[in-house]
C-alpha cells in the first residue's frame, strides 16, 4: 500500500509505533544496505547512531563497482548524515548568540523612536540548507522567549543565495544512471523507483528552496538584488556579503551577516560587516535526546538526502523523491509511504491517513505544529 502524506502525517506514524509496543525502531538506508541511526520512541531518544568508519567501508566499495564519477559523488556518505542532523535535531554550539540577536531586533523593531537604526540579519546559503530558521521555534532548551515573534526578525536574502542554490537542482536519473547501479546495488525496487528523479544535490537543494520560502512566509524577508554569480564558490561568497553590505548601507541598517562558513566571515571583515559563525558539532553524538516533532524532521530530511529510507520492524519505507514529484510537492513537505502487507500498522495508518486527508481539505497542518 502506498500513502502520500505531508510530512506531519510521519507524527501518527510514530505514535502508532508506541501505541502497538514497537517503541524501539532501526532508520535504514535501502540504497546503501546501512544502518543509519536507531530510535527510542517512547523516551524520545536516538540511541545508536552509524559512525564514519561504517559509511567509509560500504561508499569504497560501492564507488568501486561504479564507473560515472557523478553517480559515485551522488551515494550520500556521512557528511550527508551529519549535514541531516545538523538541519533537525543538532543546534549550533554558539545558538544562544543568535538568539540573542534577535531578541534585539525585536526589541529595536518594537521601539523605532529609541531605535531609529534597526537590525537585520543576512544568511548564507548554508543557512538555507541547514534549515534553522524555518525550524527554530521547535528547539527546546534553547532559552528563548515565548513571545518572540519571528515576524520581528528582519532578513536580508541575496538574490544571489537563491541562484546558487537553483543552479544544483540539475541532473535527474536516466535509465542509463539506473542501469549502472543495479551493477553495484542489489536493492532493484528501490533504484527502479529513481527514475527521473533529482539527484542528492538537487534533492537538497529543493529542500534549501522550501526554506526559503517558508521564511518568506513566517519572517519579514527583504530580497536584495545585486552582485555577480559565479561558478567559483569563493568569488561567489564574496559577492553575496558585497550585495549585503551595499543594501544595508543604503537602507541604514545594522547587518549581522550568518553564516557556517569561516571563509565567508574574512569576507565579512573585508566589508567591515559584523558576522554571526555559526559553529556545529563536528561529530553526531551516540546518543541524543529530541524532541518528537524534530524527530519528524529529521526523518523527513533523511529520507530527501538517502532518497528512500525504511524503518525497520515496522515494515514502512519512507520515500523523500519519486518519479513525478512535483517542485510544488516538494515546497508542501510531501512524502510517499510504503506500507508491508504484512505490517500491523497497515490498517491503523489507512485510518489515520484518511482522517488526516479529511483536516487538510480545512486546515493547513503544517501552520499548527
Amino acid at each position: 500500500m502506498e500513502l502520500e502524506v505531508g510530512k506531519e502525517f510521519l507524527m501518527a506514524v510514530c505514535n502508532e509505533a508506541m501505541l502497538h509496543k514497537k517503541a524501539t525502531c532501526t532508520v535504514s538506508s535501502p540504497l546503501l544496505n546501512v544502518d543509519l541511526l536507531k530510535i527510542n520512541l517512547e523516551l524520545g531518544e536516538i540511541i545508536w547512531v552509524a559512525r564514519r568508519e561504517e559509511f567509509d567501508t560500504v561508499i569504497s566499495e560501492l564507488r568501486l563497482k561504479i564507473r560515472d564519477s557523478a553517480l559515485q559523488n551522488d551515494l550520500p556518505d556521512y557528511s550527508d548524515l551529519r549535514e541531516v542532523f545538523q538541519g533537525s535535531v543538532l543546534l549550533p554550539e554558539n545558538m544562544r548568540d543568535l538568539l540573542q540577536e534577535m531578541r534585539e531586533m525585536e526589541e529595536r523593531k518594537n521601539d523605532p523612536f529609541r531605535y531609529p537604526k534597526q537590525k537585520c540579519l543576512g544568511i548564507d546559503t548554508n543557512i538555507a540548507y541547514r534549515r534553522l530558521l524555518t525550524r527554530l521555534l521547535g528547539y527546546e532548551g534553547v532559552n528563548r522567549p515565548k513571545e518572540l515573534s519571528a515576524r520581528s526578525v528582519q532578513i536580508l536574502l541575496p538574490s544571489l543565495v537563491e541562484e546558487e542554490i537553483s543552479a544544483r537542482v540539475g541532473r535527474k536519473y536516466s535509465g542509463r544512471d539506473l542501469d549502472e547501479l543495479r551493477k553495484a546495488i542489489g536493492n532493484q525496487r528501490m533504484i527502479g523507483s529513481l527514475i527521473n528523479c533529482c539527484f542528492k544535490d538537487g534533492r537538497k537543494a529543493l529542500n534549501a528552496q522550501t526554506e526559503i520560502k517558508i521564511l518568506k512566509e513566517r519572517y519579514n524577508t527583504w530580497d536584495v538584488k545585486g552582485g555577480e554569480y559565479s561558478k567559483d564558490k569563493e568569488v561567489r561568497d564574496k559577492e553575496i556579503v558585497k550585495s549585503l553590505a551595499s543594501h544595508a548601507a543604503n537602507q541604514e541598517l545594522e547587518l549581522v551577516y550568518v553564516t557556517t562558513d569561516d571563509k565567508s566571515v574574512a569576507h565579512a571583515v573585508a566589508y567591515k560587516v559584523r558576522s554571526l559563525h555559526l559553529k556545529y558539532p563536528l561529530d553526531i553524538p551516540e546518543k541524543l535526546k529530541i524532541d518528537h516533532w524534530l524527530l519528524v524532521e529529521l526523518l523527513y530530511d533523511l529520507s530527501l538526502v538517502f532518497a528512500t529510507i525504511s524503518l525497520k520492524g515496522l515494515g514502512i519505507t519512507i520515500m523523500g523523491d519519486w518519479a513525478g514529484k512535483s517542485t510544488d510537492e516538494y515546497y508542501k513537505e510531501r512524502l510517499k509511504l510504503v506500507i508491508d502487507d504484512s505490517s500491523s500498522l497497515r490498517g491503523i495508518l489507512e485510518r489515520d491517513h484518511r482522517i488526516v486527508s479529511r483536516l487538510e481539505r480545512t486546515v493547513d497542518l503544517r501552520r499548527i505544529v
